[in-house]
């Protein structure tokens, strides 16, 4: 069969807590044919961490044929809660994009090492711009002296050392440039990596789950009040006929949510339905 796994979808199964053999068994497909469809997205280490992520998971109970041993779900339940409630600083981990940063690292050092990365980048340019002087003198020197040499052979001695202290000059500084390019090469290659995680920092995830339970990533939970409002003026409205009432319920609150929120956002939700449903009323609400 055909199947389309995006990254998105992906992030979902794992929140959801699928393993290997829920996934398949949920997605109805072989073991070969997910590592097929998550291949076509990911590569080499991206690849690997999926399949650590779907490993590390319990799996999705009915979708199981044993229950997992060491999986306590009151236990689960209660750190989702926490995760949920927490108004801690929020660390990058790592994902199945193809990103470098496997460790946590947080926003604040993020800019710091970004503001870091902007001095050195201009120290190197300002350093080069020296060495590429010197370097030019040094060759005029040399040029000047060689014609000198034609001149009069009676300063040949003290043309040669001249010549020969420039081309150590020209040499050695031009050296140092090769190995100055190298640095800020890779510097600047640092620069965007940290740039694109400041923006992924910046970004609120929204997850939408089926049972219509909400998570939010890099921002706490807090839907307003509104959304019983919000939810009473969308009642009647055909995009929400195909929902389920918790569903339609999710996306009153997630408009209430957005109305408040000042960032950045990505919204991933379960369904396809759920996603016309929502992509409809926010024109009206937003």
């Amino acid at each position: 069969m055909s199947l389309q796994i995006t990254p998105k979808k992906f992030q979902l199964y794992i929140k959801q807590g699928h393993n290997v053999e829920s996934l398949t068994r949920f997605l109805n497909i072989s073991e070969e044919e997910l590592d097929k469809a998550m291949g076509k997205f990911a590569k080499g280490k991206a690849l690997r961490d999926m399949h650590r992520e779907l490993n590390n998971n319990p799996g999705v109970k009915k979708y199981l044929t044993t229950e997992p041993e060491d999986f306590d779900e009151n236990k689960a339940e209660i750190q989702e809660e926490v995760a949920i409630d927490s108004d801690a600083d929020i660390e990058v981990e790592s994902e199945v994009t193809s990103s470098p940063a496997s460790e946590k690292i947080s926003l604040e050092e993020v800019l710091q090492r970004i503001e870091k990365c902007k001095k050195d980048i201009f120290q190197i340019e300002t350093l080069h711009q020296e060495k590429a002087t010197k370097r030019s003198q040094a060759k005029v020197v040399l040029l000047n002296t060689k014609k000198e040499i034609s001149e009069t052979l009676k300063r040949l001695d003290t043309l040669n050392e001249i010549i020969d202290n420039n081309m150590k000059i020209y040499e050695e500084n031009g050296e140092e440039m090769q190995k100055l390019s190298t640095e800020k090469k890779q510097l600047k290659k640092d620069l965007k990596k940290l740039e694109e995680t400041q923006v992924r920092l910046e970004t609120v995830s929204i997850f939408v789950f089926e049972d219509g339970n909400i998570a939010i990533d890099n921002a706490s939970i807090d839907i307003p009040e509104t959304w019983k409002e919000i939810h009473q003026q969308l009642y009647g409205e055909e995009a929400l006929d195909l929902l389920t009432g918790v569903q339609a319920k999710a996306i009153s609150k997630i408009l209430a949510f957005l109305k408040t929120l000042d960032k950045k956002y990505e919204i991933i939700l379960a369904s396809d339905e759920m996603q016309r449903a929502f992509d409809t009323l926010k024109m009206k609400i937003i």
